[in-house]
């Protein structure tokens, strides 16, 4: 071997280790930036609180508008079934608005009947219109109007949670997520009347997260509801 084999050879092996020496010192600054610059999930939410929307509870008056399929009968007439619930609602004289395209037909419910439907396990009900039908359809979409008489506590159907069909929504209480479970009354699909577990003046978070328990703590992102 010659002198400049040799020198050709150690120059090789210094830079090497040289290059390999700065890669390890390129990764330690990076693992530390990182475990300084990143916070963990959980100490984020134990430092600043779960975010989360709200919903302001409020007594309020209220009409449900009952989404409803009818059929023609006669000239002025509709028919439709109804669940238990919407008739033991529905009195002679609710208000019905029925629409055909562009066109709605008005009317007031004009029987209601205690007698179920075997097939359907509905309850049927009778609409007159205040005009005549002037349509082939063979059926209809219709709103029910249902009002109530006294302020109720109504609530959105998507803040209420479910375990074992027993109902539950979380209020806000000192900063922190409160479950309660809750009795309902009347719904029409998107909202509810509140039979008991929540009252006027409490703060219900809205938002749908499984981060959610028992004194965890919350700030509140947004607020909705009159």
């Amino acid at each position: 071997m010659n002198v400049r084999t040799l020198v050709h050879g150690v120059s090789y092996v210094v830079v090497t280790i040289g290059a390999l020496a700065a890669i390890n010192y390129q990764k330690d600054v990076i693992v530390a930036k990182r475990s300084k610059a990143i916070p963990s999930f959980t100490g984020q939410y134990q430092d600043h609180g779960v975010p989360v929307e709200t919903f302001n509870v409020e007594k309020q008056n209220v009409t449900f508008q009952k989404k409803l399929t009818v059929t023609p009968s006669g000239k002025r007439g509709f028919e439709a079934l109804v669940d238990r619930e919407t008739l033991k609602v529905t009195e002679i004289g609710r208000k019905v608005k029925v629409y055909n395209g562009d066109r709605i037909y008005r009317g007031q419910v004009s029987r209601v009947s205690n007698t179920l439907d075997l097939a359907t396990g509905l309850y049927p009900i009778r609409i007159k219109s205040n005009d005549e039908i002037q349509s082939d359809w063979a059926w209809f979409e219709a709103d029910l109007e249902i009002p109530f008489e006294k302020k109720e506590i109504v609530i959105p159907i998507e803040i209420v949670w479910s375990v074992d069909k027993k109902p539950y929504v979380w209020r806000i209480e000192n900063g922190q997520a409160k479950r309660s479970d809750v009795e309902l009354g009347y719904s029409d699909g998107y909202q509810a009347v509140v039979k008991s577990g929540v009252i006027a003046g409490d703060i219900l978070i809205k938002s749908k997260t499984e981060l959610l328990s028992d004194d965890v703590r919350v700030r509140i992102a947004q607020a909705t509801g009159e």
